[in-house]
């Protein structure tokens, strides 16, 4: 992964990838053309059988980044679960493979201003969505601010069923509700 600076006012991230991507598929066809909203805007570059992925930034900082001093407050887990859920409609939605998501937190961006998440997808990539999403949890738990009762409740609860063979979305949709009792807005 690499992160370049395109301009002043715009930062992308590269991931170089081996595996020949078949630019004239669907999957990449929907999202070069920016048609799914919780995806980060991307473009596929090819030179000598290389492939390049160029996702926008802009205005957007990993999980990692943000969290790296900062603990992760009620407030915040909300918009990263909710945009969990949120993309993983949209891939059926949109049919998309789930697969192709990459749920490391150095992968995951965030609008602090506007409260949005957003998603690396990249074609080729093959990770087991709820191997994934275990990870992500985990990752999560020490992240918490330990001072806000409710965030590290709905974080442990996550977690808990994040690791049951039988995990489902609306397991995470009906535990966020129960967390914060108006409906949670993603823009």
């Amino acid at each position: 992964r690499d992160l370049h600076s395109t301009s002043r006012r715009q930062r992308q991230m590269c991931i170089r990838d081996s595996e020949r991507i078949d630019t004239d598929s669907y999957q990449v066809r929907m999202i070069v053309a920016n048609a799914v909203p919780d995806l980060l805007q991307c473009r596929i570059q090819g030179i000598d059988g290389k492939f390049m992925v160029y996702y926008d930034i802009t205005s957007r900082h990993s999980m990692t980044a943000l969290f790296e001093e900062k603990k992760m407050d009620l407030e915040s887990l909300q918009v990263i679960l909710g945009g969990f859920i949120q993309i993983m409609e949209e891939m059926s939605e949109y049919l998309l493979n789930p697969c192709q998501l990459i749920l490391e937190p150095e992968y995951i961006y965030l609008d602090a201003e506007r409260k949005s998440v957003r998603f690396c997808y990249l074609p080729g990539f093959h990770g087991e969505i709820q191997k994934q999403f275990q990870s992500l949890a985990e990752y999560i738990l020490p992240k918490l601010d330990h001072e806000d009762g409710k965030a590290v409740m709905l974080g442990y609860n996550v977690y808990r069923r994040a690791l049951e063979d039988s995990f489902h979305l609306e397991y995470i949709l009906s535990l966020i509700h129960i967390s914060e009792p108006t409906r949670l807005q993603l823009i």
